[in-house]
């Protein structure tokens, strides 16, 4: 097994491009590298529109015009929330310096002011020991610097791109078919 320091912090970008795989062009944050696993967020990807319907979330969050993203394919049900702020009493996890994760309450939306600063997004993405490291080491995906402000400040559609670019990859000369694995 391929020995990677700590993956926490950074991007990936798959470079598997087969149209229909949920990992077809994401961008992913790692949130937690660790020897049980690692768990991560898709940033790039919004929830399409049909499932917002099947979504157990009160109006609140819809009122406060926050784009939804599918975060992964694992465990689907949970919706989580990324913001900037500590929203002190409510669970929330540091993920970086100015970074926190949180489970989705309603309390969290009580003061307009919080969501200004947030993604929000159902599931995750998590990889069982190795199993990343492996995918890495096969050519499977990119690892890139993070950078809060792509995350944050940058459309969804240009924040695959700009994090290429900031390794000197030009996704547009990559093959079409790579990352079968």
């Amino acid at each position: 097994m391929l020995e990677i320091n700590d993956l926490s912090g950074h991007f990936l970008i798959s470079l598997e491009n087969q149209r229909g795989s949920f990992f077809s062009k994401p961008l992913i944050w790692i949130i937690n590298q660790c020897n049980t696993g690692s768990f991560g967020l898709v940033v790039n990807k919004l929830l399409a529109k049909k499932m917002r319907s099947n979504l157990r979330i009160k109006t609140d969050i819809w009122k406060t015009g926050l784009k939804i993203r599918n975060f992964g394919p694992v465990s689907g049900d949970r919706f989580l929330l990324v913001h900037e702020s500590d929203l002190k009493g409510k669970n929330s996890l540091r993920i970086g310096v100015k970074s926190f994760l949180s489970e989705y309450s309603p309390s969290l939306f009580a003061d307009s002011s919080t969501h200004r600063r947030v993604l929000g997004g159902i599931g995750c993405s998590g990889w069982g020991p190795g199993q990343l490291e492996s995918k890495i080491a096969n050519d499977i995906w990119l690892v890139a610097p993070f950078d809060i402000h792509i995350v944050f400040d940058m459309p969804e559609k240009r924040e695959l791109v700009a994090v290429a670019n900031s390794i000197g990859i030009d996704l547009n000369l990559l093959p079409r078919i790579l990352g079968q694995d």
